[in-house]
């Protein structure tokens, strides 16, 4: 199955058989180093059914990861956060007012790179923007040999040349500050 929801010790997990929670084996909770060996969105798992359990499976590993997307995790520990794996390519997001912050998008570009997955920068809000020539032009450097996309997602605008990105089963995160609208995009 795959991993589709972390919760706090449980994951919401997708199969051909449908929607299953599951834990961890007690054998892999406690075979864990770091958070980084625990299971993270995106991860294939190989589980079993609890016998004790209709409901909950139990997880007994992670498949190799293809591509993980990673931060820092939060507090005084040097642990990185896997925040999503086998992900084909990133959606990075912002939208095109004032919020726009050239030096954001390098920082999202090289998590993306670093990860393994393919940068996609989109522009979102092009039905506010009156500059959208200038800011390309200004974006050049920073976007350079990655696909940029113009669009408004509110008006649906730009937003059927995204779809290529899901062809043969594909997997896109999208990532971006608060506010650049990324589930008006996702609901587009």
């Amino acid at each position: 199955g795959r991993v589709i929801e972390q919760q706090k010790n449980l994951y919401k997990i997708a199969s051909e058989t449908g929607m299953a929670l599951a834990a961890l084996a007690g054998r892999f909770h406690y075979s864990c180093i770091g958070t980084e060996d625990y299971p993270a969105v995106g991860d294939f798992v190989l589980y079993r059914q609890d016998g004790a359990s209709d409901t909950l499976c139990i997880i007994e590993r992670v498949t190799d990861r293809r591509t993980s997307l990673k931060r820092k995790a939060a507090g005084a520990t040097s642990d990185v956060q896997i925040m999503a794996s086998n992900i084909d390519s990133v959606w990075i997001t912002t939208s095109l007012n004032d919020e726009l912050n050239p030096r954001r998008i390098e920082r999202y570009l090289t998590a993306v790179w670093n990860s393994g997955a393919d940068p996609v920068l989109i522009l979102n809000k092009a039905d506010i923007c009156d500059s959208i020539e200038e800011i390309l032009a200004s974006l050049k450097e920073v976007t350079a040999g990655i696909d940029v996309h113009v669009v408004s997602a509110l008006n649906e605008e730009g937003i059927h040349e995204l779809k290529r990105y899901f062809a043969d089963n594909k997997t896109v995160a999208i990532a971006g500050s608060s506010g650049v609208g990324k589930s008006t995009l996702i609901n587009a």
